[in-house]
Parts: structure tokens; C-alpha cells; sequence
């Protein structure tokens, strides 16, 4: 089930004998009864990508380092690459999709739903989507249904285009309520924004000036300020700083690399350049944020 990538703890989606498809419905509380090699409750890099919808109790889920609280009804989105934690409790239960991108982007018009949307977007405030207001769409509803539909095992040819529909469903209607809820210039600067960000998982390991994403994309440095303040409400500058961070946290948290091997992994000159970024963005040494990390045992707050 689970392997080792650059000393990261990997769970890749789990293809399960009897269904032949890359997806899964599951209570949360069942997920946590089942035998893994790793416990679920350890922090873990995702390979595929995670909808949850609460439906009983109030829980909190840890991706990236920080913890988010949910209640019944609340929805949260996970991508592929994420560091996640569930905090297992007999009171808190739910019911969890699991679907790779084969699974549900069978036409080039589904793949933007997964890589272009608002949902799994690593560096949104909160992975976290209440619906609250009446007249919503009925998500429990809806993930109740879908989970009907997985459960029944139907061996027909319309089960996995009935379950892939479901899922859309869903995730269009709650797409939609994530844009309602972003201002209207920010949804305008949405393709670039997302553009950036593909630039920026590709080389921030090497490349950490604004300039130099602005060249690529065509467009002036002031103008990709702009388009990064309106979506994340951070400068250009500060969201590549918050990503090269972030992947620094995941190599000192989840890894037993030395400073000097961080160093080279990282891009940085040496290991003296790398402290000082490190420190000045998160007042800790490396080793100090390492240690403290462990000392309270993983991502538990």
C-alpha cells in the first residue's frame, strides 16, 4: 500500500481486488477499523485526490501543518501530493471519496474540474467548504447516494459512469459555492494565477525570483503581484517563499536528511543560506523547527 519517495511517507490509491476501479467510498470510521502497514492517524503524502463530507461530530484534519476544524456537513478537499492527518475520535464520522485523476478526467473537459478549480488548491486559507445557507445544494444528500451506489457492488456497465457522474455532480456544485464566496477579480485572474503556480511546483527548487516566473508567463512583475495578491492575498515574492517553506518543513518533519543534504535538494548555495531563509521566514533554525515538530509528536497541535 505505501512506499518511500524522497523520504516521505507515499500512500498511492489502494485498488482494491474486487472493484476494478480507481475509487472508493468509505465511512470514515470503517477506514480506521481496517489493518495498514502505517496507521492512518500518522501524517502521510497523498497520491490521489480526497473529498470528505462530516457527518457526525466536530473533527479536525491536519494538511500542510495546519489544522482545520470541521463539523456535519462541512466538506474538505485534498490534492494529490499533500501532506494529510486525520485525528481519529469515536465521535466523528463521515463519509470519504477517494479517486485518482484516470478515474474521473475520462475527457480533456473534466481535467480542469481537478487542476484548474478553486477545490484543490494547496495554498486556498482553508481546505475546508461549509455550505451553511439554506438552499445549497444537498451535499450529505448527494455523498450519501454516491456511497448507495458504490456499496450496492453493481457489476453492470452503467456503475462506473453512474459514480463518476455522482462525483462531478458534486464537485461542480461545491466549485460553485467556492467561487461565490471569492471575489469576482480574483476568479478574473484565476488562469494566470494557476499558471504560476504549475511554474512555481516545477521550479521552485531552483528558481526563487519573481522576475523570472513573470518572464516565463510574458507578463510584467507588477502584473504578477497583481494577479497573485487578488487570488491568495500574498505578493508574488511571499507565496514563492510560502512554497519553498512549506517543502523545506515537509524535508525537515517527514525526512532524516541533513542540513547538507537539504541544502543541495533545495537549490541553495550552502547550508548557512538556507538557515538565514529559513529563520528569517519562520524565526526558527532548521534543526529547531525538526526538533519541535517530533517533540510533539508529528502534526498533533
Amino acid at each position: 500500500m505505501e512506499s518511500k519517495t524522497g523520504g516521505f511517507p507515499f500512500v498511492p490509491f489502494l485498488k482494491r481486488t474486487e472493484v476494478n476501479i480507481e475509487f472508493e467510498a468509505v465511512r470514515l470510521g470503517r477506514l480506521f477499523r481496517r489493518r495498514f502497514r502505517r496507521p492512518l492517524d500518522e501524517p502521510q503524502r497523498l497520491g490521489f485526490y480526497q473529498v470528505f463530507c462530516g457527518t457526525k461530530g466536530e473533527g479536525r484534519y491536519t494538511v500542510d501543518f495546519e489544522t482545520h476544524a470541521y463539523e456535519p456537513g462541512d466538506l474538505v478537499f485534498s490534492a494529490p501530493g499533500q501532506i494529510q492527518q486525520f485525528h481519529p475520535s469515536p465521535n466523528v464520522d463521515g463519509i470519504l471519496l477517494v479517486f485518482t485523476n484516470e478515474f474521473f478526467a475520462q475527457e480533456p473537459s473534466d481535467q480542469p474540474l481537478l487542476s484548474s478549480s478553486l477545490l484543490f488548491n494547496p495554498w486556498s486559507p482553508s481546505p475546508v467548504v461549509r455550505p451553511g445557507a439554506k438552499g445549497d445544494f444537498g451535499f450529505l444528500g448527494a455523498f450519501r447516494a454516491l456511497e448507495r451506489e458504490y456499496r450496492r457492488g453493481s457489476r453492470d456497465v452503467f456503475r462506473e459512469p453512474l459514480l463518476r457522474s455522482m462525483l462531478k455532480t458534486i464537485l461542480l456544485q461545491a466549485e460553485r459555492l467556492k467561487q461565490r464566496s471569492s471575489s469576482p477579480a480574483a476568479i478574473v485572474q484565476l488562469p494566470r494565477f494557476l499558471q504560476f503556480k504549475t511554474l512555481l511546483e516545477r521550479g521552485f527548487g531552483s528558481m526563487r525570483k519573481v522576475g523570472e516566473y513573470a518572464a516565463e508567463m510574458g507578463v510584467s512583475a507588477r502584473t504578477l503581484n497583481r494577479v497573485t495578491r487578488l487570488a491568495s492575498g500574498l505578493t508574488a515574492k511571499d507565496f514563492i517563499d510560502a512554497r519553498v517553506v512549506l517543502e523545506l518543513k515537509r524535508l525537515l518533519a517527514h525526512t532524516d536528511l541533513g542540513l547538507k543534504e537539504i541544502t543541495s535538494a533545495m537549490g541553495f548555495d550552502e547550508p548557512t543560506n538556507l538557515v538565514k531563509y529559513f529563520r528569517q521566514r519562520t524565526r526558527l533554525r532548521p534543526m529547531q523547527f525538526r526538533a519541535t515538530w517530533r517533540k510533539r509528536g508529528a502534526f498533533l497541535p
